[in-house]
């Protein structure tokens, strides 16, 4: 399949045809059902949860190593541009995909073992064996994703693109909200309770023990998605089919973007990680109906986004949605310890990022030739995960160094809030970015 196929199926018989479509809207489903059991087991071992996790560790230089929990994975996930060659030489998308988003959930349920070792280790070693499974586990989710990518790209047809991406994220929002809402919940009850006797280790492993648990059970769906043969192939360890997608201008242009809107990202994420406990006095299960309000948000509106970026383009959802996210750090500036409520205005226009998880795959899918796809998402998910953390570990080692820790509170909130204006400022440079590229 190529971009410029209007009707995929004309090659066929009229009876071949129709049994394909059947075959397609099966594999749809699937990728539904994958998603929304993907969803849950995200939301319940989730990245503010490991956050919180490495806050009870109460380690030195937290900064950092937040940091290194966030940026640490888009390190390592550098080596997604190798993809390609992995998938290639076992021939097989479908296989790859499935061990791999297994090898994830595994290395997932270790973080749930590392409070039966806090009378044994040091909160710094704790603090790096955190990181180290948390790079493990999202480097082989990494690989795997590429491949459903891959895979799926080659099963839709190209003009239904921008609907079924809406969709699919909208059963992903549906799991993950249902199940952020069962974790603020479920510590809501531990605290009200006392059920683990204010042990905070033991209530976030035991979420993220369920959370692998779905984890494990989200790859059921995958098995029965039908089998696509790749469309690329790449030659044993050669470089130039990885880079062959580069010849494009408009893949260049849309990675020169993707690597700014990332760094812009990473550079307030510590802050935004260490502020509302430490400042606000935020709880976990609050902060948890809060990004569930964002998701309900974006659960709402994603149908309908993908609907837009079919009908008037990937590019003007992508300004229209990089502009009210860029707003989301002026909130965390308002907030103080006397107003914790602008926080919520964050969350309320983050709602806008479903037009940027819609749009970003359905851009490039559209400005990549199929047979290069695999290479094409290689780049972009390597080039923009390690300016997301180059921008992470930078506003990490900053929140370290110039943070006044020992300072009043003002003092204290008066430094973030100059960071986080910082951040609202480099998040809107990249619509001048987004205003360059073009779109047939």
């Amino acid at each position: 399949m190529t971009p410029s196929s209007a009707d995929p199926d004309a090659e066929y018989s009229l009876a071949e045809a129709r049994t394909l479509r059947q075959q397609r809207r099966a594999s749809l489903r699937f990728s539904y059902g994958n998603a929304l059991l993907w969803g849950w087991g995200n939301g319940l071992a989730s990245t503010s949860l490991a956050i919180y996790l490495a806050l009870e560790l109460d380690a030195p230089q937290l900064g950092l190593g937040i940091g290194l929990l966030l940026a640490g994975p888009q390190f390592i996930g550098t080596l997604r541009l190798f993809s390609p060659y992995f998938i290639n030489r076992i021939e097989q998308r479908k296989p790859f995909c499935i061990r791999l988003y297994l090898l994830s959930a595994w290395w997932f349920l270790g973080i749930s073992l590392l409070v039966f070792l806090t009378d044994s280790f040091s909160s710094r070693l704790l603090l790096l064996l955190l990181v180290a499974l948390w790079c493990s586990a999202h480097l082989y989710e990494y690989f795997a994703t590429i491949a459903l990518w891959s895979w799926l790209d080659d099963t839709i047809p190209f003009r239904l693109r921008g609907r079924f991406i809406g969709r699919r994220n909208r059963w992903l929002l549906s799991g993950t909200i249902a199940a952020t809402l069962a974790s603020s919940l479920f510590l809501f009850v531990c605290e009200t309770y006392n059920l683990f006797e204010d042990q905070r280790l033991v209530e976030y492993s035991v979420l993220n023990l369920l959370g692998c648990s779905s984890l494990i059970i989200a790859v059921i769906p995958l098995a029965f998605i039908r089998q696509v043969p790749a469309t690329q192939s790449v030659s044993p360890w050669s470089i130039r089919p990885l880079l062959a997608p580069l010849q494009s201008s408009a893949l260049r242009g849309f990675l020169l973007y993707a690597c700014w809107f990332s760094f812009a990202n990473g550079i307030t994420q510590s802050a935004q990680g260490i502020y509302p406990k430490a400042i606000l006095a935020i709880s976990l299960s609050y902060l948890l109906l809060l990004r569930s309000g964002m998701r309900i948000g974006q659960w709402l509106v994603s149908p309908q986004v993908g609907r837009w970026a079919d009908r008037w383009g990937n590019r003007k959802i992508l300004i229209a949605s990089q502009m009210l996210v860029a707003f989301g750090p002026l909130f965390y500036f308002l907030a103080s310890k006397d107003s914790p409520h602008w926080i919520i205005g964050a969350w309320l226009v983050w709602i806008a990022y479903a037009g940027l998880n819609i749009s970003l795959p359905a851009y490039l899918l559209k400005i990549v030739p199929s047979q290069w796809n695999q290479s094409g998402l290689s780049l972009y998910f390597a080039f923009g995960g390690i300016f997301y953390a180059i921008g992470t570990l930078l506003g990490g080692t900053i929140v370290d160094l110039f943070a006044p820790f020992d300072a009043t509170l003002d003092t204290k909130i008066a430094f973030y809030g100059q960071f986080f204006i910082i951040g609202c400022c480099l998040r809107m440079l990249g619509v001048p970015l987004l205003l360059c590229l073009t779109e047939k």
